[in-house]
């Protein structure tokens, strides 16, 4: 049948319960939305993060939130594929726990697959929170296939970050993605040890034929 909600954000943590706190907060906070899904997946966190987790998401979200409590950490890649495997949404938003998210951030994001037919994922703009400067806005990979975040440490209000492009890869650090096109790209590849996941998905995506952008109407806080 239909999926019950339209999003289901997907958080791996490991551990650092304070900014998974601080991060279900935010989206509690700007997300006013019944529609959405939390579902947060804990990869044998052995701090307050197994104790707490459950019934903080619990009082914020209802039973719109789900903790999947696992005894050892499989890593990042698995981890969003097991959570995504529990959502009930047409939306996938894979997000990292050292986020804050914003006021609007979420629609901006969905208005991409409205705007553009063959877009396969988008990402929102990613900014350190002291000083407003872009962490991410895209990556790229130089002429030597080195890869680089674009517009690193620029002004999150600079022209350059606010234009439209097409992208050649986004971070899983905050990405978000049709069921169906996950399903179709492979979900993310479970060989690797938290590296270059997010890059090989995005080559996934690109090889369906799809787009990747970046909104930067959509801004999320990266404590990295």
């Amino acid at each position: 049948g239909m999926p019950r909600y339209k999003v289901a954000v997907i958080i791996p943590v490991f551990n650092q319960w304070a900014l998974t706190a601080g991060c279900l907060r935010s989206l509690r906070e700007h997300t006013p939305r019944d529609d959405v899904q939390v579902i947060v997946v804990d990869n044998g966190s052995t701090d307050e993060t197994a104790a707490a987790c459950g019934p903080m998401g619990k009082e914020l979200f209802g039973e719109r939130f789900e903790h999947v409590r696992l005894e050892k950490n499989i890593n990042f890649g698995p981890g969003c594929n097991l959570g995504a495997s529990r959502a009930d949404a047409d939306f996938l938003f894979f997000l990292n726990n050292d986020t804050l998210l914003t006021p609007g951030w979420l629609q901006p994001l969905l208005d991409a697959f409205q705007l553009r037919p063959r877009c396969g994922a988008v990402g929102p703009l990613l900014l350190y929170p002291d000083h407003g400067r872009v962490q991410h806005i895209g990556v790229t990979f130089t002429p030597d296939n080195h890869v680089r975040h674009l517009y690193h440490y620029l002004p999150g209000a600079h022209p350059a970050v606010l234009k439209d492009r097409e992208l050649q890869a986004i971070t899983g650090a905050a990405l978000m993605i049709p069921e169906w096109v996950f399903g179709q790209a492979g979900r993310f590849w479970e060989e690797y040890r938290n590296g270059y996941e997010d890059l090989d998905l995005s080559c996934q995506i690109r090889g369906l034929g799809l787009t990747l952008h970046c909104m930067p109407s959509s801004r999320v806080f990266h404590l990295t």
